[in-house]
Parts: C-alpha cells; sequence; structure tokens
C-alpha cells in the first residue's frame, strides 16, 4: 500500500526528515543557474513555435476567434454551439482583441503563452520534485514536442485546457510544501480554469484531482479552501451564463445537446488509441511513449529495492497514469456501453506528467548515452514539429487561395468545399470583409439549394453570371456529406474549365519536406518509393481546379 498511497507512516516520517523532502525549495530561492536554464527552455519553446506557426484550419478555430471578435465588441449574445460557451478560452482571445485589435497575432496570443506557460510550469514541478537538471531536461522535451509545437499555433482551446491542468497540480504540490491557505485556494482555481476551458475534462478530471488531494496531503482543514476556489469558479461561469443566456446551467445544456449530436457520429473510442500513438504512430509525440515508459520500468526497480528514497517520483508516475487511465478508459455510455471520445489533440491532457517521468529517465543516464539521445529526440521532435506545420499547411493551402480569388474577383461567387467556405469565413474577419462570407457557398449548401421548390434558391442568391466552382482535390474529403462532388468525373457539364489554382506559400516546414524529398531521392528505388508515398502528401497539395458555372447549373439539377 505504500506505492499506492502517500499517507502511510513511512511517507510521513520522509516528509519530515530536512534530508528527504518529497517537495524541494519553493521557486522563490531558485538559484541565478536555474533562472538561466528556464530562460533557455523557454527561449527554444518560443523560438520552435515561431518557427512552425501553423494558423488556420478550418476546424472549431474559427468559432472560437468569431465568438471572441463578437465579445470584444461588445456582442455577449449566447450561442447554442458548445465552442461558443468555452469561456476560458473565447474571454482571454477577446482580450487580446480588444488591447491590441484583431490579427492573427492577437487571436493566437492566449494559447501561444498557454503553451509557454505549461513548459514553465513543468520545469518548476520538475525542479521541486527533483533537480534543475531534471528540469531542463524535462522542459525541454516538452518544448520541442511536435504535437505541443503544433497546437501552440493552432487558435484551439487545448493549450489553455493543457496548461491549467498541469497549472494545478503545480500548485497542488506548492499547497502541500507551503501549507498557505491561499495556495490550496488557487489550486481549486486552476481546476475551475479547466472548467472555464472545457467543462466535460473538468468532470473526468475532478475524481483524478481528488486523488492527488488525498495522495499529496493529509486530511485537513486547508483543503476546504480547495473547495472554495472550485466552488467560486463553477459560480463565477453560472453567473456568466445567466447573464448571456438567462440561464445559469447554459453550458450544461448545450454539453448535453453536443453529446448527444456526438453520439450520433462514428467517433473513436477505443482504449487502445493513445497508446497506438504513443508507441506504433508516433508523429505526434516521437520517443515520448518510449522515454515514459522507460521511466516507469525504471521507477519499478527503483521501488523494489529502495523503497524509502521514490516518493518524489512516485506521485508523478501515479499523476501520469491516472490521467491516462481516465481519458481512455472512462465510460461514457452504459446503453451502449462506449468510453470517452478520443482525438489526437487531446493526448496534450496527460503529456506534461509524461514529460516529466520521460526527463527524470533521460537525465539519470549516463553522460554517453545521454548526449546522444538527447540530439536524436531533439532532432527527430524538430523534424516532426516541422512536419505538423507542413501537413496543415498543405491542407488549407488551395482554401487561401480560394479566398484570395473571392477577395480579388468583385461580384463573384464561389462554390468549394466545406474548407474552401471555413477559409473565407476565417479570413474575412481578419480582413474586414464579411460581405464575402454571402458570396461563398459549399457543395453541401449548393445540393440543397439547386432545384430547390422554395424562394430559397441558389440561383435567387447570386448576381449577375459570375458563379465559379472549385474542386479543391486537398480537402474535398473532409466535411462533406454523402453524395457530394469528390472527383473530376463528378463534375457537372455545366462546369467549364478555366485554370488551376495556385497554392498559397507553405510554412518553414516546407523546407525541412523538401530537403526529406531529396534526401529519399539518393535512395534505392525500392526504399525510394516507400518513403516517398509517406512524404509526398505532406509536399504539395493537390490540384484545385477552378471552373466558370453556367447559368442552368443554379436551377436545375446536376448535369
Amino acid at each position: 500500500m505504500s506505492f499506492l498511497l502517500f499517507r502511510n507512516s513511512n511517507f510521513r516520517d520522509v516528509k519530515s526528515a530536512s534530508t528527504q523532502r518529497w517537495v524541494t525549495a519553493p521557486i522563490a530561492v531558485m538559484q541565478k543557474g536555474d533562472w538561466l536554464g528556464l530562460v533557455s527552455v523557454l527561449a527554444i519553446a518560443i523560438a520552435l513555435r515561431l518557427m512552425f506557426y501553423t494558423g488556420f484550419f478550418g476546424s472549431d478555430e474559427v468559432t472560437y476567434v468569431e465568438t471572441a471578435f463578437k465579445i470584444a465588441s461588445g456582442d455577449w449574445r449566447a450561442s447554442n454551439y458548445i465552442g461558443a460557451t468555452r469561456y476560458g478560452m473565447n474571454l482571454p482571445v477577446a482580450l487580446s482583441i480588444y488591447l491590441f485589435g484583431l490579427s492573427q497575432a492577437s487571436a493566437n496570443l492566449w494559447p501561444f503563452l498557454c503553451s509557454v506557460g505549461e513548459v514553465a510550469t513543468v520545469f518548476v514541478i520538475a525542479r521541486w520534485v527533483w533537480s534543475t537538471r531534471v528540469a531542463i531536461v524535462s522542459a525541454g522535451l516538452l518544448a520541442i514536442l511536435p504535437l505541443h509545437v503544433h497546437f501552440a499555433g493552432r487558435m484551439m482551446a487545448d493549450p489553455p485546457l493543457a496548461f491549467f491542468l498541469t497549472l494545478s497540480v503545480a500548485l497542488l504540490l506548492a499547497a502541500a510544501n507551503t501549507k498557505r491557505s491561499m495556495t490550496y485556494f488557487v489550486a481549486g482555481l486552476a481546476w475551475g480554469g479547466v472548467f472555464w476551458v472545457k467543462e466535460s475534462v473538468a468532470i473526468l478530471y475532478l475524481p483524478v484531482f481528488a486523488i492527488l488531494v488525498v495522495l499529496v496531503d493529509r486530511i485537513n482543514s486547508r483543503w476546504l479552501w480547495i473547495f472554495v476556489g472550485m466552488g467560486l469558479a463553477v459560480a463565477a461561469n453560472c453567473a456568466l451564463m445567466f447573464i448571456v443566456a438567462d440561464n445559469p446551467m447554459h453550458v450544461f445544456t448545450v454539453m448535453r445537446t453536443a453529446v448527444k449530436k456526438i453520439g450520433g457520429l462514428a467517433v473513436e473510442s477505443s482504449p487502445w488509441f493513445y497508446i497506438r500513438y504513443l508507441f506504433f504512430d508516433i508523429k505526434h509525440t516521437f520517443l515520448i511513449g518510449f522515454l515514459f515508459a522507460a521511466g516507469t520500468i525504471l521507477f519499478g526497480f527503483g521501488f523494489a529495492r529502495h523503497k524509502d528514497a521514490v516518493y518524489r517520483t512516485q506521485f508523478i508516475v501515479l499523476w501520469a497514469f491516472l490521467m491516462l487511465g481516465m481519458f481512455s478508459l472512462a465510460v461514457v455510455s452504459f446503453s451502449p456501453i462506449k468510453l470517452v471520445m478520443k482525438q489526437t489533440n487531446y493526448m496534450l491532457i496527460f503529456l506534461g506528467p509524461m514529460v516529466l517521468i520521460a526527463g527524470w529517465f533521460l537525465a539519470s543516464l549516463p553522460r554517453r548515452i545521454f548526449i546522444p539521445l538527447s540530439v536524436f529526440v531533439a532532432c527527430g521532435s524538430v523534424v516532426l514539429a516541422a512536419l505538423e506545420q507542413q501537413a496543415i499547411t498543405v491542407f488549407t493551402a488551395n482554401s487561401k487561395a480560394a479566398y484570395a480569388f473571392v477577395r480579388d474577383h468583385p461580384g463573384s461567387y464561389l462554390i468549394g468545399t466545406t474548407n474552401n467556405q471555413r477559409a473565407v469565413n476565417f479570413y474575412s474577419m481578419f480582413e474586414n470583409r464579411w460581405e464575402l462570407r454571402d458570396r461563398v457557398f459549399s457543395f453541401n449548401e449548393m445540393a440543397s439549394l439547386i432545384g430547390s421548390t422554395s424562394e430559397n434558391t441558389l440561383k435567387n442568391r447570386v448576381t449577375g453570371d459570375n458563379v465559379f466552382a472549385v474542386l479543391d482535390l486537398q480537402n474535398v474529403n473532409w466535411g462533406e456529406r454523402p453524395g457530394a462532388i469528390r472527383r473530376l468525373s463528378d463534375v457537372p457539364k455545366c462546369w467549364l474549365y478555366m485554370e488551376k489554382l495556385t497554392p498559397a506559400a507553405l510554412g518553414n516546414g516546407r523546407w525541412i519536406s523538401q530537403g526529406l524529398v531529396a534526401a529519399v531521392a539518393l535512395l534505392p528505388e525500392s526504399q525510394h518509393q516507400r518513403f516517398l508515398s509517406i512524404l509526398q502528401p505532406v509536399s504539395m497539395p493537390n490540384p484545385a481546379y477552378l471552373f466558370r458555372v453556367e447559368d442552368s447549373c443554379l436551377t436545375g439539377p446536376l448535369g
């Protein structure tokens, strides 16, 4: 039981012994070398996130930015879409837009700061628990982690969510060290930050957080301050919902509707989903899964031999397994039985404790192994971070070109893929060209409007003969309903081919991808084709064909 609980007598003895404290001195007494290490790691984190900034993808970032812009403009009307109710994301972005104006930099500032902030938090935790050396290695691993670098530039809620999750544990450790009631209170507020960003994650995280509270400190009256902080955060959210939606439980109503909607879709819920991405398809995390596994094994051997000397590492191991287990195995439906939904971006939820164990293991290796392995991890992570950026910029390059076409052709209308339409919605905000949104239609909308018996036909919604269509083969299968146009052979006869769109410029990741393609060309033919098939999809986008749409296509059936 001593392996599972901190509250046994042995652990109390360890905590009381000045030479065996499981938490080292607070951050306030960091030495000059500690600060130098922290600043260096943060500089690397910032540089990589700027170099491989991703930007538009077409997912929830469009909703987040639009909601934040409305708030910054004084429009607080509530929405029934779940993304618009995540005020832990939308309010800070709105503040940034209000202070600095609407731009991609201001819209992305909050996720960017949270991504870098989690790197700093990991450094602090590692120094408290182990040493400055482990802190530099652990924070460095998170600073270069491909998925972490990638989402720092995606204007999504995942970086703030991961930041508050890791921060809540850091503050819990600080509270156990300082015994200050205010620190317990702020730790509860940090859990509240998780709730404000994604209430569904906060609910699943609640039992994990409660277990960590029990593990880290004996029952005492100061625990009440944690619940006060948590309750205050929830109450504040309910108060805001009452103001903007006249319903203090609005966020739960929207969440319930979203769960029902997702329940009807084919979503990933396999318990092995994250195991696959940690150990087999490692493009998002590279070797973190293996280093974490090795650290866990090392901890096991260390515990078996020295049961009184591993309490510091024990807490981090349990934290990692609790998070990974909860967000892999939690049951969200009993009839039928369904496990919690999984996506690759949700891996940020538990990567904080994983990099801590991975960094502890890496830092414990002999110098002759540590140096070459660290270089290999760093180089591989940077390459994968570049390819993460490249994959998105390739995916959206034609959509950005489609936006430029609508913008540069006054009076024109465009029919295109869902991603093409999302790009117009996104970029029209930043250039204050809101009217462009009324001049673009997705294939899904076209199918429902053409041949309609109501007055809301496509013909009645366009003027003149400047109607064009784009068949973007790069993202034509994304977000489209069955029956939509997907191939050149599906193009109606009343579409007259004009030209191929010129894709928008790609990011800095293109230099690495092009270098890899050139290197692969030097391999034997048998290996050349194999690796080229992997790299080609992230090298250049598939073509996007531009057509002029004849009038007959706007009123009758396709073809």
